[in-house]
């Protein structure tokens, strides 16, 4: 026990047991073991007594967020270095109806049981809570470690835990227990379910998501442009990290178009260009000493004081593309019919599949954290000269409801890796006419 408890804990001791984990019967159960909404945690707080006291024991099953920020620099007023931040979103107290009672020599043991359910979603007193935060978001230890050594707290950007925590109380009159509190604290893991929410607005997140880029192409000894290319794309399908394949997989429609100078002679034809596609996942970590009303974004981390962000690249992926499957229409934008052939735009798709680990965390908003994730792609193409094509495209990780060997209980990320559970595994060899049904609609010709 922490020394800034009571002087109870020279007399009086106690334990927590979970089961599976703790069933001494299967060794397997030592694995990790991760739970989701609607499981449930069950077992016993052992209280071991020395001498003749009276202990009373409570337990509650708690959620908390926790996350420590550095104060502004540059402002005027004088202030720590640094703030800290605990927002505890779910307590769930459990009246145990009684307890085993078993006594060897001076030592009293007693077993008090309990039975928790793991929400599927919060319920706040509040009205006025947005609906985003009331998902239950998973365990979660990121970022740099601040320990407060006052209350003995661990805060980082973010940590969320869940806790069983027992509280013992004593209505003895001996000096050293009356009045005298002692408890004990055990993490259960948390990774709950989540599915595909619809296509996130980036009207509403200016100038962090980029779906659209141009640039002008030229010849190699000429610095007239000898056309301009355009790519575009939409959000793309989850990255589901709870699939049987190796890696979470999605796949990522790029529409490229080339619109020729009729006045330039081309010295290759787009056909003979050769493709290069690199794709990095990053995540955006977002953390605020101020409970947050909405979806922060870039732009409110880099106005706010009490509001930080964290970006990182989860990883990275190259595909080289030599031969694109290129076609020109005779129908102009505006439905009317081109007769000069030089002057026709050149069209195609590519489909570029987009992998991650499963160890990912998935997304999830919290009033003080948010965690999401969005997709950079930069195109070039070889043989010709041409400037920057560069996007950056929201996408989400989710989770599918995978059970365990034990009822009630998640199958650890290691675990699910060896199993055959027969969800879809990704087809990136679709053809033409499959990744054209799949065409995001087209976008309007405004920036």
């Amino acid at each position: 026990m922490p020394k800034y408890q009571s002087a109870l804990q020279h007399y009086v001791a106690a334990r927590i047991f979970i089961f599976p984990e703790d069933d001494s019967s299967e060794p397997r159960n030592q694995a990790r073991i991760v739970r989701t909404g609607g499981d449930t945690i069950e077992g016993f707080v052992e209280v071991t007594i020395f001498g003749n006291l009276d202990i009373q024991a409570s337990i509650a099953f708690t959620g908390v967020s926790r996350i420590w920020i550095e104060s502004d620099a540059g402002s005027n007023t004088p202030q720590a270095p640094l703030t800290t931040v605990e927002h505890k979103f779910l307590t769930e107290k459990y009246d145990s109806p009684g307890c085993q009672t078993q006594i060897k020599g001076p030592f009293t043991t007693q077993r008090y049981p309990f039975h928790f359910a793991v929400p599927e979603e919060l319920v706040s007193p509040f009205g006025d809570v947005n609906p985003l935060y009331l998902k239950i978001p998973p365990t979660a230890k990121l970022g740099p470690t601040y320990y407060r050594s006052s209350d003995g707290k661990t805060f980082m950007q973010p940590l969320i835990v869940y806790q069983l925590k027992t509280t013992l109380t004593s209505s003895s009159n001996e000096p050293y227990a009356a009045g005298s509190t002692l408890w004990a604290q055990r993490e259960v893991e948390i990774l709950p379910l989540s599915s595909m929410e619809p296509p996130l607005p980036v009207a509403d997140y200016p100038g962090e998501f980029k779906m659209r880029a141009r640039t002008n192409v030229y010849n190699s000894f000429l610095q007239r442009p000898r056309g301009v290319i355009q790519v575009s794309t939409e959000e793309p399908r989850s990255l589901d990290v709870s699939t049987s394949a190796p890696k979470a997989s999605t796949k990522l429609f790029i529409g490229l178009s080339f619109d020729a100078n009729a006045s330039i002679v081309l010295t290759n034809q787009p056909y003979e260009w050769e493709c290069e596609v690199q794709t990095t996942l990053q995540s955006k970590m977002f953390y605020s000493a101020a409970k947050m009303e909405r979806n922060a974004t870039m732009l409110d981390a880099s106005r706010k004081t009490n509001l930080s962000v964290r970006v990182e690249e989860v990883g990275s992926e190259v595909r080289q593309l030599t031969s694109l499957d290129w076609a020109q229409a005779d129908v102009s934008s505006d439905g009317t019919t081109k007769a000069d052939k030089a002057t026709l735009a050149w069209t195609t798709l590519l489909c570029i599949p987009v992998s991650a680990h499963k160890a990912v965390l998935p997304t999830f908003a919290t009033e003080i954290a948010a965690r999401r994730y969005s997709i950079v792609v930069q195109v070039r193409f070889k043989g010709v000269r041409h400037g920057r094509l560069m996007l950056d495209v929201p996408v989400q990780v989710t989770r599918k409801f995978v059970r365990g060997r034990y009822s009630g209980a998640m199958q650890s990320v290691e675990e699910v890796d060896a199993l055959e559970i027969g969800t879809e595994y990704l087809d990136v060899d679709e053809t033409e006419e499959e990744a054209i049904a799949k065409l995001p609609p087209p976008y309007s010709e405004t920036e």
